[in-house]
């Protein structure tokens, strides 16, 4: 396996084909309540594409984050659902520049939901949020829609992590780190994958260990690259 320092000085390349890491459907992730999704991507992507869902189309829909809104618009997308309503927020800016952003989507029931980015909010929707979202099977899938609808994401994702809470400005100051991927340990994530060096070849797929004591690590299909690069990673020169 590779090393496990704080932070991953490796991340994974998704190459918009067929790509994406499953991390099944585990109760921590089947979450009805408060939540929050932090990541980092680098991508140029100007189709549309998913970085993470639980959302299975149809009748089991529960949340889901697109780099590229639905419908050719290259802005963040981030959606929540209700039985067969959906409450969404697009972001003001666009993130395929090639550099790396990290992304926090909030949902706060009964109140909001919020789109960070570097470190700083940039949209919030705070009109009929329902007071709790849909529990199906549908499995937590990063770098594509749900099974059969593609979507796939061309680009690198690092540092994925989930709560069942609502983090705060200061939080998500805290997780941006002025722009390099830190320590999640005390804020208590639910599920936290590195995207990274922790990650090993099982001979068939990419094991991403989940780095909470929830133990729910996820699985490769279609077999995204490792790659040695992060943001300011020890890779990109940095210290």
């Amino acid at each position: 396996t590779r090393g496990t320092a704080m932070y991953s000085e490796y991340s994974f390349d998704f190459d918009g084909v067929g790509d994406v890491i499953d991390c099944g459907n585990p109760a921590e992730l089947q979450i009805t309540g408060a939540l929050t999704i932090s990541l980092w991507v680098k991508s140029t992507d100007a189709t549309d594409y998913v970085l993470v869902q639980k959302d299975g189309i149809g009748s089991n829909r529960n949340y889901a984050l697109w780099g590229n809104e639905w419908g050719a618009s290259t802005f963040i997308w981030w959606a929540v659902w209700n039985g067969v309503t959906e409450t969404s927020l697009s972001s003001t800016i666009t993130i395929n520049d090639g550099d790396w952003h990290h992304v926090v989507a909030v949902y706060e029931p009964s109140t909001a939901l919020r789109i960070y980015i570097d470190g700083v909010l940039d949209a919030e929707n705070t009109t009929s949020i329902p007071a709790s979202i849909n529990n199906t099977a549908s499995p937590f899938e990063i770098g594509r829609a749900s099974v059969g609808y593609g979507y796939y994401m061309d680009g690198l994702i690092n540092n994925m992590a989930v709560w069942n809470s609502v983090l705060s400005a200061a939080n998500v100051t805290t997780l941006y780190n002025n722009g390099r991927p830190t320590d999640l340990t005390d804020l208590s994530p639910v599920a936290w994958w590195k995207l990274g060096n922790e990650a090993f070849w099982d001979g068939v797929n990419w094991i991403v260990p989940d780095q909470t004591t929830n133990n729910n690590d996820a699985t490769s299909s279609g077999n995204p690259d490792l790659v040695g690069e992060a943001p300011q990673s020890f890779s990109n020169g940095l210290s």
